[in-house]
């Protein structure tokens, strides 16, 4: 029996985690697992933003790696116009 977490377990514990991150919570990552190895896609409005993403999928237990293949958003993008 392995001792390691599945991928598809790690894959929920990094959305959890993203998920209720307050600057990251609306941010537009889509998080994969492959043998291991997050890999981080996606939009976001900061590079604090994707580097709190990349430490947070880092700090679960069983990631072995983290592949950040973020976007920065151009300012204002996918926001309404006032």
């Amino acid at each position: 029996m392995s001792t390691h977490p599945s991928d598809a377990a790690l894959q929920r514990s990094v959305q959890r985690l993203l998920g209720g991150h307050p600057a990251l919570s609306g941010q537009q990552i889509t998080v994969t697992v492959r043998g291991g190895v997050v890999f981080l896609r996606g939009a976001v409005d900061r590079t604090s933003y994707a580097r709190a993403a990349r430490q947070g999928a880092r700090s679960v237990a069983g990631v072995r790696s983290v592949v950040d293949e973020l976007e920065l958003r151009p300012c204002g993008a996918g926001r309404a116009a006032w």
